[in-house]
């Protein structure tokens, strides 16, 4: 009984406790479903809510300001009268149907949620839920068409904006170069007032929504704003320049001219007043259209104008520096060609004594008549340079040293051709008695080495041989008497046979000393191989060979032969000849 009454207890306890959890799991569950029905009805309310106050503040914040812009623009622009109206009238049913609408049902949800009935606050919201996506749907494409109309206002807006900060950098750089600018304030600041002006007429098209007009404005204000920072690198160089630099290279200029005027250097034929006054011109006309800003020519123009001083200052150097070479060479030219002339002359005197006693050949007699031409060339260039030596107040220096220099190269190439031709003439005298000289002392030495060749020389063929050559210079040397005998003497004939006959007898005499030279060593090594002949079969044989030759007249084989026998001598024995 007692165990029975046991296990009944352990029972019920068991009992008991599987009740309460399950009590409390039912407590825990129906918690829980309250909890997260109240959660989720919670975040749809505040979606909803988050939602409507994007889209409402959407709509009558920028929607409406798009709308309100598109009234101003259809103020100015009729194009945009209809379009105000079509997006007037889908805003105005927006804002005053689903808007409300909505605005509703999030009412009715708040109050369900605060009534914490859940159950018909899910049922609501899944009911109209369509009706709050239509109202979100209507508000973004409302916007969305909205934006895509006015896109092109905004970019406009934002092009200025570039524009205006990019004005303001060149604002700020003309400020902080103000000093070196100063001559040019007012330029600029009227260019500045004219770029202020284009942004209001840019504002003015965007205002009508002229956005293609405001659009072609902008490459030109780029432009101008490009070219004003260009300026402000430039301008000081060219304020320098055309207000301190030129005007006072000019004002030098001008007082070396007046100086060297007043010196009495002829400048006028060089137009300097015209080029000075040019200058000028041209410096206040680069003044002006610094002044208007007009920079496209005046760096060329400046370059130009220093190029233009550079050569005033080059042709008044030049001036001096001929003054200088004229005055300390115009009376050395003068007498030169004088000297020449005199010499000239002399040679035209003694030309008829000449031709008495030689021929001048057809190439020099045409060199003396072109030396007349040249005399009366140069003649013509002095008497230029006198002339306008009588002109030197018109007459520059320069314009002097160049007749100078051509009355120089004409004395020069006069001088020349005097000289070739005095030359010329001397070679006849002194061509005539060295033939005559040549044909004396040659015939001595011809007759000396003709008695060596009969005393030496055994070969009756090369003796026949020999007498020929020197049968052959008598010739020449016969001729050249024949020659030199007759007056006019044709000194070029002359001259032709003294050429062959030196050729000739030279060769000769060189030929005999040769041959002379090979019997004195071909008689020398004979001797020398006698010594030794016998000792060896074929040194003898070749010594016999050797004085065959030798007997014979034919030296330069003999001692070709002899000095062989030498060699083989010393080869075999020893020997060394000392």
């Amino acid at each position: 009984m007692l165990i029975l009454l046991s296990t009944l207890n352990k029972i019920i306890i068991v009992c008991s406790i599987m009740g309460g959890a399950l009590f409390l799991l039912l407590v825990v569950f129906l918690l829980d479903k309250m909890i997260l029905k109240k959660r989720r009805c919670r975040k749809i309310l505040t979606d909803v809510e988050k939602k409507y106050e994007y889209l409402n503040s959407l709509l009558l914040g920028q929607d409406l300001n798009y709308i309100q812009r598109l009234e101003i623009i259809s103020r100015t622009n009729l194009l945009y009268g209809d379009i105000h109206s079509t997006y007037f009238r889908r805003f105005k049913e927006i804002r005053d149907n689903q808007d409300q609408l909505y605005l509703e049902i999030l009412n009715e949800l708040k109050s369900l949620y605060e009534q914490k009935n859940y159950k018909e606050f899910k049922n609501y919201y899944n009911e109209r839920s369509t009706i709050l996506t239509h109202y979100e749907e209507s508000v973004n494409s409302l916007d969305s068409d909205l934006y895509a109309i006015i896109k092109p206002e905004e970019d406009a807006r934002q092009n200025i904006l570039l524009l205006k900060e990019r004005f303001r950098e060149v604002k700020s750089k003309y400020n902080a170069n103000e000093n070196d600018l100063s001559y040019l304030h007012d330029s600029f600041y009227k260019v500045f007032d004219m770029i202020e002006s284009q942004f209001n007429q840019y504002d003015s098209y965007v205002e009508s929504a002229n956005y293609d007009e405001a659009s072609s404005m902008v490459p030109k204000m780029n432009k101008i704003l490009e070219s004003l920072l260009n300026m402000m690198d430039k301008a000081p160089n060219y304020i320098d320049e055309l207000l301190n630099v030129l005007p006072k290279e000019i004002d030098d200029i001008t007082n070396n001219y007046r100086e060297l005027l007043s010196l009495g250097y002829p400048l006028r034929s060089l137009n300097i007043e015209d080029i000075i006054n040019s200058l000028h011109y041209c410096v206040e006309n680069s003044v002006n259209n610094l002044k208007n800003l007009r920079f496209s020519n005046i760096e060329e123009n400046i370059k130009n104008m220093h190029s233009q001083i550079n050569e005033v200052k080059t042709s008044f150097a030049d001036e001096q520096k001929s003054k200088e070479e004229f005055e300390s060479n115009i009376k050395n030219s003068s007498e030169r060609f004088v000297s020449l002339e005199k010499e000239y002359i002399k040679i035209s005197n003694t030309m008829a004594k000449i031709n008495k006693f030689y021929v001048v050949d057809e190439k020099h007699l045409q060199d003396f008549n072109n030396l007349s031409d040249k005399v009366n060339e140069v003649s013509k260039e002095k008497r230029k340079m006198e002339v306008y030596i009588h002109q030197k107040d018109s007459i520059p220096y320069k314009a002097l040293v160049d007749r100078m220099s051509a009355l120089d190269s004409g004395t020069n190439d006069l001088n020349d051709r005097i000289t070739a031709f005095k030359n010329y003439l001397a070679t006849l005298k002194n061509d005539s008695e060295k033939a005559y000289n040549l044909i004396n002392i040659l015939y001595f030495k011809l007759k000396n080495y003709e008695s060596l060749v009969d005393n030496n020389i055994n070969d009756k063929t090369l003796v026949d041989n020999f007498k020929n050559t020197f049968n052959e210079c008598y010739k020449y040397m016969d001729n050249i008497y024949s020659i030199i005998k007759v007056i006019p003497i044709d000194v070029n004939e002359a001259n032709i046979n003294v050429n062959k006959l030196n050729n000739l007898s030279n060769s000769l005499f060189i030929e005999i000393d040769k041959l002379l030279n090979f019997k004195k060593e071909a008689e020398k090594n004979i001797l020398i191989a006698n010594k030794e002949r016998y000792k060896f079969t074929d040194v003898n044989a070749l010594v016999d060979q050797a004085e065959d030759l030798y007997d014979n007249g034919n030296y330069k084989l003999a001692f070709e032969i002899s000095n062989e026998s030498i060699e083989k001598i010393k080869l075999k024995d020893g020997y060394n000849r000392q």
